[in-house]
């Protein structure tokens, strides 16, 4: 029996044009996305080793959190080239790594090629900790959150002081929320977010505990449940969160006229914000949706909140 459709929660909508005050980027090619790339040949003539190597570089623990590839600074530069005609005032960026290394380029773009003395040529970069891409692979692991704020002092963390500091490290895990019932073997959501809780204790007493192994155990289990770590009904819960962050933001922040806010981040992050059809029992994007958006890497796009305070403050 098919799941009924309803309305996304966030009510927006995209364009792929830049038209909007807030515009949406996605990072760069990534260590783990050249993997994939380059075994992808081997897919139609050998369906089974594409699968097991498949497997190998979804649960690689080097790939966790993986930088970004040549190319994939060259696409993130040439994208901020694109950018050099329009006022970025602020951009909310992802606190992976492919993402902060990407909006490094962008800016680096951005900066190299504008030469309109009336556009701001350092635009403030917040890292959002709410904005990182849905977990379902290793890539999608901070693997340390210190690490990463070390690596990008120029760019503001302060978002970040407003969690829980003692648990900041595995904060994410707070959205790993799809767990197997080992009993019947079924897929089911929880609310007790047990992977949190079981690295949380791991981490209590021993502070240089790695939570990676548990989480890529737990995703190999899942994946062969055709399921992902975390539900889409976690990834709406924090995108609400990120919403209202904006809408507080703009109150905060009046933006001029010409001024842009750009968010430098992900695929699947960016196909729940835009996408206003989803299912009813597991708020999964609808593909048939006219707004299910698919930015290849680097690609740009605008959003549309169909929400008053935001529409007025972002339309152009």
């Amino acid at each position: 029996m098919s799941s009924n459709i309803i309305r996304s929660p966030l009510i927006a909508k995209f364009q792929k044009n830049l038209t909007s005050k807030f515009l949406l980027t996605r990072h760069g090619e990534s260590f783990y996305q050249k993997k994939h790339r380059e075994i992808y040949h081997i897919k139609n003539k050998n369906a089974q080793e594409y699968s097991r190597q498949i497997k190998e570089i979804r649960y690689d623990p080097d790939l966790c959190d993986c930088e970004i590839t040549e190319n994939g600074k060259n696409e993130s530069y040439y994208a901020g080239k694109r950018l050099n005609e329009l006022n970025i005032k602020y951009v909310f960026c992802s606190p992976l790594t492919r993402a902060l290394q990407s909006c490094q380029y962008i800016l680096k773009g951005y900066t190299d090629n504008n030469t309109n003395e009336k556009i701001n040529k350092k635009p403030k970069v917040i890292v959002h900790p709410l904005i990182f891409e849905k977990i379902e692979t290793n890539s999608d692991i901070i693997s340390n959150i210190y690490r990463s704020m070390s690596a990008f002092p120029e760019f503001d963390w302060s978002e970040f002081s407003k969690l829980n500091q003692e648990t900041l490290p595995i904060y994410m895990l707070k959205y790993c929320d799809t767990i197997i019932n080992m009993k019947t073997n079924t897929i089911k959501f929880s609310n007790d977010n047990p992977y949190f809780n079981l690295c949380f204790n791991h981490y209590k007493k021993n502070l240089e505990f790695n939570h990676q192994e548990i989480l890529l155990k737990a995703m190999e289990e899942l994946n062969e449940q055709n399921s992902f770590i975390e539900s889409s009904i976690k990834t709406y819960d924090r995108l609400l969160e990120f919403k209202t962050f904006v809408k507080n933001f703009l109150k905060e922040n009046n933006l001029k006229n010409d001024e842009r806010i750009l968010m430098v981040g992900h695929s699947i992050l960016f196909k729940h914000l835009a996408t206003n059809l989803i299912y009813e029992d597991t708020f999964d994007p609808v593909e048939i949706d006219e707004n299910y958006i698919h930015l290849d890497n680097a690609q740009m796009a605008s959003l549309y909140f169909d929400d008053e305070i935001l529409f007025r403050n972002l339309r152009v």
